[in-house]
């Protein structure tokens, strides 16, 4: 499944198939409810959300604020985007307990904080496998996969999730140059387009 996934991603720029790729192998080996793929600005020290599943649902990512990289020690994707070390945690609501910002989501894609009181209908997440996603020896964001559930991940599950993420950063980046490239040559035929215009009228 593995081998497959990463063939899958590696040939690929398109962003979405590769965070359905990611998906679908993890829907096959572990348990999970909620997914969120991110990805970190280092000048801005900001972290932005780039793929985000909530019981099992696809969430419209444009509803979910970037969040800025909380000092050392506090957070769960900046613990592991700050030290590049995956996160295991089969008791969240032990884990958090000393942290200063956590957030939470419900299924209308708001937002909750720590302190703040969240609705009762809100289910919280009981563990998580956090991964950091590396290229070039810098964390460049995060894999979150979360469960309802205590003690529902295994360190084989860490195994596959750091595997894949090393896969999943590269295509990334990838996809992210292509995009970008395909962006500059579509200014640049605009440009070129209205320059062609302007001569026509002057001649």
């Amino acid at each position: 499944l593995l081998h497959n996934a990463g063939q899958k991603i590696s040939e690929t720029l398109d962003l979405t198939v590769i965070y359905q790729t990611f998906l679908d192998l993890v829907s096959r080996t572990m348990p999970h409810d909620n997914l969120f793929v991110s990805s970190f600005n280092a000048q801005e020290e900001m972290i932005y959300c780039k793929y985000a599943l909530v019981d099992g649902v696809e969430v419209d990512i444009s509803k979910l604020p970037p969040i800025p990289l909380e000092p050392e020690g506090q957070g769960l994707q900046s613990n592991v985007i700050r030290s590049g070390k995956p996160l295991l945690i089969n008791d969240v609501e032990k884990y958090v307990k000393h942290l200063s910002r956590v957030h939470y989501i419900d299924e209308n894609d708001d937002v909750y904080e720590k302190n703040e009181k969240l609705p009762d209908d809100v289910p919280v997440a009981q563990s998580a496998l956090i991964v950091p996603l590396i290229l070039s020896g810098e964390s460049v964001g995060a894999i979150q996969v979360f469960s309802y559930q205590k003690d529902a991940f295994s360190e084989s599950d860490l195994r596959l999730m750091q595997a894949l993420a090393s896969q999943i950063a590269v295509a990334s980046n990838n996809a992210l140059l292509y995009e970008q490239a395909q962006q500059e040559i579509a200014e640049r035929k605009k440009l070129q387009a209205e320059l062609e215009e302007e001569r026509n009228l002057l001649a």
